[in-house]
């Protein structure tokens, strides 16, 4: 349908269009808020608006980051964001075919927790979620770090934060390929589709970190409590 002839449309039917919109599909319900202010009146019109972009976030296995709270940012800014800077990022790790990933969890999630539900990893919690999936998020396997300097910091003794650290490496397999001719390297702040996705299959609250192998770390206990930690909460 061309652009004039869904805005020569009723509202009535204009909303049955955006209806039929999959619940999940943040692409193309951000796309059509963007495209008129009548079609954003279609959405922020709407009885509890955020919740809708919420409930679509989730769905797409999306959440907040470090230091957001709701007041300070909506949960439709984050959608709008998200597409507008990334949604059709042709990175492999990223754009389409991490929405893809992340709606596939979330649709086997959905099974057993309700539209933006976070659950609290405790004592009692596989007596209830026997069957939830917390495995861990694909993209791990699939970043990598800056070079360090031999005293593990970077130039002038300061580390980076993770935002300009971690990159998206274009390999599928755990083996580093080359970055393309004239390609720069896809960090981490430059991909909040990737950053803002939820670190385990099923968005919880909490999470304990273990060290492997000889890795010199501690172990380390992450709690968001008021969101899902994420992918940048790990790294």
């Amino acid at each position: 349908m061309r652009h004039s002839s869904f805005l020569s449309l009723p509202p009535e039917l204009q909303c049955m269009v955006k209806d039929a919109i999959s619940p999940s599909d943040l692409r193309t319900h951000v796309c059509l808020y963007l495209s008129d202010p009548s079609c954003a009146a279609l959405y922020d019109s709407l009885r509890d608006a955020d919740t809708f972009w919420q409930h679509l976030c989730w769905s797409c296995g999306l959440g907040m980051l470090p230091d957001e709270e709701l007041g300070d940012i909506t949960w439709r800014e984050i959608a709008l964001k998200c597409v507008e800077s990334d949604g059709f990022c042709t990175h492999p790790q990223c754009g389409e075919s991490l929405l893809e990933y992340n709606r596939e969890r979330m649709r086997e999630s959905a099974k057993y927790m309700a539209p933006g539900e976070v659950l609290l990893v405790d004592d009692d919690f596989r007596d209830y979620y026997e069957d939830v999936s917390l495995d861990a998020h694909r993209v791990f396997g699939r970043v990598s770090f800056r070079e360090r300097y031999p005293s593990g910091v970077y130039h002038y003794g300061r580390p980076l934060p993770v935002d300009d650290d971690a990159y998206l490496r274009i390999d599928a397999a755990g083996v580093p390929a080359p970055i393309p001719a004239g390609s720069a390297r896809a960090y981490l702040g430059q991909h909040p589709l990737v950053s803002r996705s939820f670190a385990t299959a099923a968005p919880i609250y909490n999470l304990y970190i273990l060290p492997i192998c000889d890795v010199n770390m501690y172990p380390e206990f992450i709690d968001r409590r008021s969101r899902a930690v994420t992918v940048y909460d790990i790294l």
